[in-house]
């Protein structure tokens, strides 16, 4: 059992759990069932219940991997806040970009950053999941849900 994956899953769990029950008084849908105040609060606090026992469960399953001799010397506590930091840098730098670029191509060069420089998952997935996610998050958000997003030069408004 990976005890920390079990942990996060847990607590995860109990916090959607009590968000779910601070939105047991919204509703979920308005007037001519569009979505109401309850909606999205209820869908995403239902989720991470649902994720975080997920992950407590796959940890029970899972049987601890043995570590490497190798691994544990390089892996310092610096060493180990590398890739977080690096995510939070290039997200720093890249957020400002979506007003000027756009979003598609601030959020492909976000995600491309992160899983070719950072994670180096240097694959054909890491580049259809770097032009699918942003373009889906684009039509979800400013087509579906009608939330105006940036859209630059590429995709004038």
């Amino acid at each position: 059992m990976r005890r920390m994956d079990f942990y996060t899953g847990l607590v995860t769990a109990v916090v959607g759990a009590a968000a779910l029950w601070d939105a047991r008084g919204l509703k979920m849908f308005g007037e001519h069932n569009v979505p109401g105040p309850g909606f999205f609060p209820k869908i995403l606090a239902g989720l991470l219940v649902f994720l975080g026992l997920l992950l407590a469960a796959i940890a029970l399953r899972e049987k601890p991997a043995e570590p490497d001799a190798d691994e544990d010397a390089a892996s310092t506590p610096a060493r180990r806040m590398l890739r977080p930091v690096g995510v939070l840098v290039v997200f720093g730098v890249i957020a400002p970009l979506v007003a000027v670029i756009g979003y598609i191509p601030a959020m492909v060069l976000l995600v491309l950053v992160v899983l070719y420089g950072i994670e180096r998952r240097r694959d054909f997935r890491s580049l259809l999941a770097a032009v699918l996610i942003p373009v889906a998050t684009y039509v979800l958000f400013a087509h579906l849900f009608a939330i105006p997003l940036p859209s630059g030069p590429l995709l004038p408004a």
